[in-house]
């Protein structure tokens, strides 16, 4: 019996994540695909909650920062910075914070009222 997928089956499954906003190509010529455990959205409130816990509030943060021992036993600790780019992107488009890039870097200020929501 052959367990093969054939590309068609895989492109399919492929889309279907893609549809579901649990999946994105992560290069333009669609051969590698990022596949989310939690979406963008999903992930915005477990990061702003932890930011309300920490006080993170009115201080710059890195990506290293979010990613690092502020999420220990979070579960968006280690997470891909391109994603966690994504999440901090969709919270600066809400409102919480704002983004900064300097030397190359991406910071992230949360702003006071992120503690109200």
């Amino acid at each position: 019996m052959s367990r093969c997928f054939s590309m068609e089956g895989i492109n399919e499954v492929a889309e279907h994540l893609i549809r579901k906003k649990r999946a994105e190509w992560s290069d333009p010529a669609k051969t590698s695909l990022r596949v989310f455990f939690k979406t963008i959205e999903e992930l915005a409130p477990l990061v702003l909650d932890a930011v309300k816990q920490y006080r993170y509030i009115d201080d710059f943060k890195s990506l290293d920062d979010l990613t690092g021992e502020f999420a220990f036993g979070r579960e968006f600790a280690g997470l891909d910075h391109a994603i966690m780019t994504r999440v901090v992107e969709l919270l600066r488009a809400q409102g919480f914070c704002v983004v900064t890039h300097a030397e190359g870097m991406l910071g992230v200020k949360f702003l006071p009222h992120c503690m109200e929501r």
